[in-house]
């Protein structure tokens, strides 16, 4: 399946030579209701597409990086977690938050993640959101 080949091809160039991680934000685009990276969140194509690219490029890849395989997974998988959310696609958003609370629940314990993966995993997105409005109004 075709994905991202931008990805793809950086995957492979970085086996072939040394490269440097950036981990700070370099650039940013445009996303919006009809691009790849909204439709491929709501297909779930995204999601198949990146756990093949994992599978592929995680295992030669663990002697390079600088954390855990399972953390560099569990990024990925918490950044398709967050969109599934944001989409109200909880039940995609709950298998992912609960995959990720099993191999790698430090990752959850952001501020920015704790409510969302708490909301998912028990009370749902539309009851998340009342609470965090009620909460704001005091």
């Amino acid at each position: 399946e075709v994905g991202p080949l931008d990805w793809y091809t950086n995957l492979r160039l970085a086996e072939r030579g040394p490269f440097i991680h950036v981990p700070d934000v370099l650039a940013h685009y445009r996303v919006h209701a009809l691009g790849m990276h909204n439709t491929y969140i709501r297909d779930r194509s995204g999601e198949t597409y990146i756990r093949q690219l994992l599978e592929e490029f995680l295992p030669t890849a663990a002697a390079r990086l600088t954390e855990p395989a399972h953390r560099v997974r569990g990024r990925h998988l918490l950044g398709l977690a967050r969109s599934y959310f944001s989409a109200n696609m909880e039940d995609d958003a709950r298998r992912l938050y609960a995959e990720l609370l099993r191999d790698c629940p430090s990752l959850l314990l952001g501020r920015r993640d704790l409510g969302p993966a708490v909301a998912a995993l028990t009370i749902g997105k539309q009851r998340y959101e009342r609470l965090k409005r009620s909460l704001r109004r005091g």
